[in-house]
């Protein structure tokens, strides 16, 4: 009783309001995520369906305008760099918008407690948010200078928000997620969360091998090859041998650091096999799965469609009251049949009675004339 006083709000029915609050956390998950948890609202409307595609392909084009950007951005003109630095601010609060949903709706899709929403930054969709958002920050470090860009003065940006900028490739992961709400991509983001300890597996012995690979040809070169002399310029030439692409700028000149390349390439090409036919092979099983699904739906439907049909012009009213009306009659049928051995039973009972009635009588008939 203490604990319910405690939680009593006057002329406020906290029943109703955590029901509002629970629906509109279902509305808000529902038009801003992925949604691949099929959490959908009690009373959904076709608004929102209109809202959940502008939200998708309003956040998708600024991400692809980003892309664009980069491009721009080469003239290095004041309406240029203007442009770009719009686009990102906008980027950048929108982005900063979807981490917050994100997170506020993470406790009903993991089914935690409302303090799980301080724990979405550590999930796989929170980090990648983060990441898409970090190229964006770049363009308040000169927001200060926008007066003497538009003067036309050149303004050196620093490294490392130049370094922000080159994390744009990160968007791309944004874009996956975005595209989750369509068919095709929703199967292969679900083959991705299937599977992803195996290639996890996979990856992680990759990244282990090239650093191995990295190590072993850079013994076998540094003395002879000039262009090979550091250990990163080693994983950088492993790296690129192992995928089989080969641009040609840093190549073995020792027999030795040939025989190693010749290995890895063949380890390589083995291992980067791997990862394709695995999601190949899920996502071939996946839309298996789902034209069997379809297809059972469409087979029960069109049963479900004939069973209605024979209803609807064989068994009209009439006939159902004639059925009913035969089965009545059938019944009493039945009982009758059933009942027709005690009946003949009590006949013959009664014929038995009435012989030894009459029998009873012949004999008083036959003393009398006898005592006459």
């Amino acid at each position: 009783m203490i604990k319910d006083k405690k939680n009593f709000i006057p002329g406020v029915n906290l029943d109703d309001f955590n029901n509002k609050r629970k629906n509109l956390l279902v509305i808000i998950n529902y038009i801003c995520t992925n949604n691949l948890r099929k959490i959908f609202p009690s009373n959904l409307k076709p608004i929102h369906d209109i809202l959940r595609r502008f939200y998708t392909y309003a956040l998708l084009g600024l991400i692809i305008w980003s892309f664009v950007n980069t491009s721009l951005e080469v003239s290095n003109s004041p309406a240029s760099v203007i442009i770009v630095a719009i686009v990102d601010i906008a980027m950048a609060f929108y982005l900063l918008i979807d981490l917050i949903l994100w997170a506020i709706t993470y406790p009903l899709r993991s089914g935690s407690k409302q303090i799980g929403a301080f724990l979405f930054p550590l999930s796989f969709p929170g980090i990648v948010i983060i990441l898409s958002l970090l190229p964006s920050l770049w363009v308040f470090g000169i927001l200060p200078n926008i007066p003497e860009i538009i003067k036309g003065n050149k303004i050196e940006t620093p490294i490392s928000l130049m370094t922000l900028k080159s994390l744009i490739f990160f968007r791309l992961g944004r874009i996956m997620m975005l595209l989750a709400i369509f068919g095709p991509f929703k199967l292969l983001i679900r083959v991705f969360a299937k599977q992803w300890k195996t290639l996890l597996y996979v990856f992680i012995t990759i990244i282990a091998l090239i650093l191995i690979f990295a190590a072993i040809i850079l013994n076998a070169e540094r003395v002879d090859n000039n262009n090979l002399k550091t250990y990163w310029d080693s994983v950088y030439f492993v790296t690129i041998s192992m995928v089989t692409i080969g641009y040609g700028d840093i190549t073995p000149v020792t027999a030795l650091g040939r025989a190693i390349v010749i290995v890895m390439s063949i380890i390589g090409i083995a291992l980067f096999a791997i990862p394709s036919g695995i999601i190949a092979s899920s996502f071939l099983l996946s839309v298996e799965k789902k034209i069997t699904k379809t297809n059972s739906k469409k087979t029960a439907g069109f049963i479900q469609k004939k069973i209605f049909q024979f209803k609807k012009f064989f068994l009209t009213e009439e006939k159902l009251h004639e059925i009913d009306f035969k089965e009545k009659q059938l019944e009493k049928e039945s009982k009758v049949e059933i009942n027709f051995e005690e009946e003949s039973l009590k006949l013959q009972r009664q014929m038995m009675d009435e012989i030894k009635y009459l029998r009873s009588k012949i004999d008083d008939l036959e003393n009398n004339s006898k005592n006459v």
